[in-house]
């Protein structure tokens, strides 16, 4: 095998042709900070860039929002954003439980790694919602503020191209929410917006994409850079490289521009932390918990409902001023000083916390003032802040190219002087040299909003990007020993020998992503396959050939999932069924279309496919009256994945198995249930399985052993990649997550499925565990090896039975079994250890699988009222209850007795 670490596959580069993102005229820009936001907008007949005053003046206000719930129709309305919300929170004395408040909630997106559409967030007034709500209940709002409030309704929602503004360091997951928001909250449509929230545990329902193309996600970094170039050409000869160093209230955000031709270019991929000024206030906080003795305020907050919003204005607001202006050097003052709440001085001054302060810290009862000494802040309040900034500039200092001009400082805290002092010190330090071109333009906590309308205007300003990781999929090509390895050799169903768990490597980390399009073209796994699902990948790591190691693990991580209905009414081959596969990652969000090509003519079907980058379980089974069947799975952040075969559906009459029927099997749902309950229960138990959570992806059988090995064959080849051909024609994996394969898979119930479905994993090694097929030619450990149940076998159960018969001295008895393999083989065995136990049989009834009801059911009542034993070894569940009434002399098999309880 060749020792070379690079990609072994790449996708091909095309053309992007016209769809490029045009210029614009009408714009509106949000700026969704953490501690604030802000909106930005122009218009045709006004071409300044203008600043929405949320409150008063101020054209940047809190991130806080207050909502009244009608306590009977669930409406929801925003009675006030910012300091309003913070205002009318703090005033609440009575009927607490109507009002929702939030403060600084996008927070979350870049803290919680876990985040997905159905986080939750509480509320200070109780409660828990879904955040992705929360978020476009604020943006419902700001969008009214600037069409009634300002603009009069003279512009409609849909005349306006809108743009919200995001972190560069923001995970596609979180920009991700961030879209869907808008769409709730009615940006690209002229619909109202929300107007209630999901009750937590529901559903929670996709909104309509109206109208994508008029929402756009900026980058607060590039957009801040754009507004600080332009602030320069109006002062003078703009800088042509240059870094800028974003700091907002919850994260840090570098990156670094050349405009030597005109346009800008992005020669580093974008860098950064969640420290911002945000974590300035909460070190004041957690200073201000020291000194009463009281961890997270927590008796503060218990004593009044108000208090929580108390702490949160003196922490993120009342100190907010001071913390910008921290670092003006003023004679004979050294220490900073807050006004204390009415609130908080009456609870902690009558426990006389207050008069026992640590050194550097003074309180004042007379004036109700808090003194803490600037050393004492400086250490415990900005110190690890800054450290943690500064690691920052200094990693995007060694990772220059070229030495760069010029270096902005924006953002809320980038205009902070203590900040700037400390940069230039660490700059200088760092480089050996002192670096005195740094740049605070004016208004520095609003140069994001105003680059993002700049921005929006001519979106195409940015020349070119670089990749912040690599990113692929996964291929199977054929084998190659002189660049694959033995260990991920394997022959696929043609006979062909294949390489699994390849990278396709769409882009590498650090290159230039241009004005072009990425392609891949492939073909379905089999030939059966009516839905195709390929996951993204992504690694920061460099040299990474395959998507797991040797051993199983995963290599990479998934971002993403693309899924794509494949209809083949004619039964084509699928060598012959193509599926081109668009990439476009030279915008802020990665962009996915596909194209299913047959027999090479025109495309049949041309859809514009959304990405997913949730995959949430569904909440039932459901079929589509024909051969395809939707599956139910919970796959992220599990450890291990249990697949499931369950018989939830029977099969569509008239089909022979080739179909599902619409009709739910109540016994299928009871033990899909069962397995939930014990997933969770496993999950929820910290002594089992510790530190590992389990996952599933449940298919429906449909009663149909075809339907079965259909399933099963995506079990198999999820875990292996399957795919064939080369980066220009793969065959689709069919995957729902290459990362974690399925380990091992619960079901069928009925042995006619397991049987052939046991066979094939035995070829796999893919471990199986049934809780119904008591076929005992399942006994045979050399052609089902893999295969293991928790029902005993009818040999042992025929035994078992007649055991009981002649415990109860019964030594005659009658039969009645189904006319399938379960009842047949069930019934013969039972039949040659009753014959040798010296037991009559007085009569046999053999159930078809398609009697009628009435017919049966008047013969056998006769039947068992005349005996005093019956035996039943049948599946046909509706006539258990009218059969077995008043009838207590009557044995069931086990399975039956498991179903009757």
């Amino acid at each position: 095998m060749a020792s070379s670490k690079g990609p072994l596959l790449r996708a091909e580069k095309i053309p992007r042709g016209s769809n490029r993102l045009k210029r614009s005229k009408c714009i509106a820009a949000i700026d969704f900070g953490t501690s604030s936001v802000s909106i930005g907008y122009t218009t045709p007949t006004d071409r300044k860039i203008r600043l929405l005053p949320l409150h008063s003046t101020y054209e940047r206000v809190p991130n806080a929002i207050l909502i009244v719930k009608d306590q009977e129709e669930q409406q929801c309305t925003v009675i006030g954003i910012g300091y309003q919300a913070q205002t009318m929170y703090n005033n609440i004395t009575n009927n607490a439980e109507k009002y929702v408040y939030f403060e600084r909630i996008k927070n979350l997106l870049q803290r919680d790694s876990s985040l997905d559409r159905t986080t939750e967030v509480s509320s200070f007034t109780g409660g828990s919602y879904y955040l992705i709500e929360v978020i476009a209940f604020i943006l419902t709002h700001l969008k009214e503020k600037l069409l009634t409030d300002e603009l009069k309704e003279v512009y409609k929602s849909t005349d306006f191209d809108w743009v919200i503004t995001v972190p560069a360091i923001w995970k596609a997951r979180a920009r991700r929410m961030m879209r869907e928001a808008a769409y709730m909250a009615g940006l690209t449509s002229d619909a109202p917006g929300i107007t209630r929230f999901t009750p937590v545990g529901s559903p929670l329902p996709r909104p309509e994409e109206v109208n994508p193309e008029k929402l756009s996600l900026a980058l607060e970094p590039e957009v801040a850079a754009i507004y600080a170039q332009h602030q320069s050409e109006v002062s003078g000869t703009p800088p042509q490289r240059y870094m800028v160093v974003d700091i907002g209230g919850g994260t840090v955000d570098i990156t670094v521009h050349d405009k030597s031709n005109g346009r800008i270019s992005v020669v580093l991929p974008p860098m950064g932390n969640t420290w911002g000024g945000t974590t300035v206030n909460e070190a004041l906080s957690e200073l201000l918990q020291e000194a009463v003795d009281d961890k997270g305020f927590e008796s503060f907050i218990k004593s009044g409902v108000s208090n929580k919003a108390v702490i949160n204005k003196l922490v993120f607001e009342d100190f907010e001023e001071q913390k910008k202006v921290f670092g003006d050097a003023t004679p004979g003052i050294d220490e900073m000083v807050l006004k204390l709440p009415r609130a908080f001085i009456n609870h902690y001054e009558s426990n006389e916390i207050l008069k026992v302060m640590m050194h550097n810290m003074r309180y004042d009862p007379r004036k109700g003032s808090l003194s803490i000494g600037y050393d004492l802040i400086e250490k415990k309040v900005f110190q690890f802040t800054i450290d943690r900034i500064i690691e920052c500039v200094r990693a995007a200092f060694d990772k220059l190219p070229s030495k760069i001009n010029t270096v902005y400082l924006v953002g809320g805290f980038g205009g902070c002087r203590f900040v700037r002092q400390k940069i230039e010190e660490a700059i200088a330090q760092h480089c050996g040299i002192l670096y005195d071109n740094i740049v605070c333009p004016q208004y520095p906590g609003l140069a994001v909003v105003s680059g993002a309308v700049i921005w929006r205007k001519d979106p195409n300003i940015i020349q070119s990007r670089v990749a912040d990781a690599t990113y692929g999929i996964a291929g199977g090509p054929a084998f190659d020993p002189s660049i694959h390895d033995e260990h991920y050799r394997y022959v696929d169903e043609d006979g062909e020998q294949r390489c699994k768990s390849v990278l396709c490597v769409y882009v590498l980390k650090g290159e230039a992503i241009k004005d072009e399009v990425y392609q891949i073209r492939f073909r379905p796994l089999y030939q059966s396959q009516k839905q195709l699902s390929f996951a993204l990948y992504c690694t920061t790591d460099d040299g990474v050939q395959y998507v797991r190691d040797k051993e199983g693990k995963p290599t990479v991580r998934k971002i993403g999932e693309l899924i794509l209905d494949l209809p083949n009414p004619d039964n084509v081959p699928r060598k012959e069924r193509h599926i081109d596969v668009y990439m476009d990652f030279s915008g802020t969000e990665i962009q996915a279309r596909a194209q299913y090509t047959i027999t090479g003519e025109e495309s049949v079907r041309s859809s514009d496919v959304q990405f997913q980058y949730d995959t949430p379980p569904e909440s039932i089974l459901t079929t589509d009256g024909g051969s395809r069947i939707n599956g139910v799975q919970d796959r992220r952040g599990k450890d291990i994945i249990l697949g499931g075969l369950f018989t939830v559906h029977r099969d569509a009459e008239g089909s022979a198995g080739a179909k599902c029927g619409n009709k739910v099997w109540g016994y299928g749902m009871d033990t899909l249930e069962a397995m939930f309950y014990a997933l969770d229960s496993i999950n929820s138990d910290p002594d089992l399985l510790p530190n590992i959570t389990l996952g599933y992806d449940i298919r429906d059988t449909c009663q149909s052993k075809n339907i079965a090995l259909n399933e099963s064959f995506s079990f198999v080849f999820t875990n292996t990649d399957t795919e064939s051909g080369t980066c220009r024609s793969l065959e689709a994996s069919g995957n729902d997550s290459i990362q974690i394969p399925v380990a091992a898979t619960i079901g069928p119930l009925e042995s006619f499925i397991s049987i052939p479905v046991a066979n094939f994993f035995h070829l796999f090694q893919m471990p199986q565990v049934s809780y119904g097929s008591t076929s005992t030619e399942l006994n045979n450990r050399d052609q089902y090896g893999y295969f293991f149940r928790t029902i005993p076998a009818h040999d042992t159960q025929a035994e078992t039975m007649i055991d009981m018969m002649l415990y109860y001295k019964w030594d005659h008895a009658s039969v009645i079994y189904s006319d399938n393999l379960f009842g047949d083989s069930f019934y013969h065995h039972f039949l040659s250890v009753a014959k040798a136990k010296e037991i009559c049989i007085d009569a046999n009834e053999l159930i078809r699988d398609d009697f009628d009801d009435s017919d049966y059911l008047l013969n056998l009542t006769v039947a068992v009222g005349t005996i005093n034993g019956l035996l039943f070894f049948a599946n046909v569940v509706r006539i258990y209850e009218p059969l077995f009434h008043g009838n207590n002399n009557l044995i069931m098999d086990y399975t039956v007795m498991k179903r009757k309880t």
